[in-house]
Parts: structure tokens; C-alpha cells; sequence
């Protein structure tokens, strides 16, 4: 895993806030950025008030001391039911119980590619680091800036591109 991805997960407020720790989630230690562990169980500590994440290995710490690595396909998911973006309002045409067709998603992702990332000639991101970017922008208006390594609120579309 990328130290900047780990970065950009880690000052995603906006998507830490909405984990929900599953089986499989993987996360970094908010303390030794190099050290990664998956979750095996996730509970709720009542005495604490606090969400306990028993780790793969047995270690058990707090949910707020760790930093959540979204896979691509929960990226990917995130964008899908972000309300008010394109993808969400396509979305209405179909049954409550049907997903958006994984081809609009992805239709959208690289329109999204050839507008904002391409032209800077910025196509030094993992996949990963591009989903989440893309996740950032669609859901939450905002824009990753690479010098300050911190997410920036988008105040004019067009006066802001992907650095």
C-alpha cells in the first residue's frame, strides 16, 4: 500500500467518519503509517463507548486510532450513492433494488480521467489513489493538493484542477 494513498485516506475525514468496519476491511495504524492489518470483528464497547476492531492477528485496538484503506470496489460503491451526483440521479431510473449498470460508473470515471487528470499530465496515482480522488470530487467536492497533502474544498469549478 502507497504512503500517499494512506495519506489521503487519512485526511478523507468525510469517508473515515462513514466506516463502518466490516471482515476484510483494511486499515493502517494512525501511529506507524507502515503497518497495515485487516479486520476480523468489529464490536461496539459499551463501558468505553467506543468501536473496538479486533484485528485478523488477534490485536485488539479503537476504531478512532486507525486509519480505514478503502478497497477500489468500496470506492466505487461510495460514488454510486452519492446523492445529488449524475450517477445518483441515473440511478432513480432504475428499481430500488437494482445497481446503477457498472458501465455508467465507469463511463463517468473516465470522462472524469480525460477532463481532470489527463490534461495535467498527473498520472502518477495508483488506482486506488484515482478512485479516491474521483470518490472526493463526485461525493464531496473536493480536490487532492499535493503540496499541502490535504483535501481542498472546490470553490469554483473552473478555476480548480487536479494538482
Amino acid at each position: 500500500m502507497r504512503k500517499l494513498y494512506i495519506k489521503m485516506c487519512e485526511k478523507a475525514k468525510e469517508i473515515q467518519k462513514e466506516w463502518q468496519p466490516q471482515e476484510g476491511d483494511k486499515f493502517a495504524f494512525k501511529k506507524d503509517l507502515n503497518k497495515t492489518n485487516f479486520v476480523f470483528q468489529s464490536t461496539l464497547d459499551d463501558v468505553k463507548n467506543t468501536e473496538i476492531i479486533i484485528a485478523v492477528d488477534g490485536l485488539i485496538i479503537e476504531k478512532k486510532s486507525v486509519i480505514w484503506l478503502p478497497y477500489q470496489h468500496q470506492l466505487q460503491e461510495m460514488v454510486c450513492e452519492a446523492k445529488y451526483t449524475r450517477l445518483w440521479w441515473i440511478s432513480k431510473f432504475y428499481k430500488p433494488k437494482e445497481k446503477i449498470p457498472i458501465i455508467l460508473l465507469f463511463q463517468d470515471f473516465e470522462e472524469f480521467l480525460e477532463k481532470e487528470i489527463f490534461p495535467t499530465k498527473n498520472i502518477n496515482y495508483s488506482a486506488e489513489e484515482l478512485w479516491l480522488i474521483y470518490v472526493m470530487k463526485r461525493k464531496y467536492n473536493k480536490i487532492w493538493n499535493k503540496i499541502k497533502k490535504e483535501w481542498e474544498e472546490i470553490k469554483n469549478e473552473n478555476t480548480k484542477k487536479i494538482n
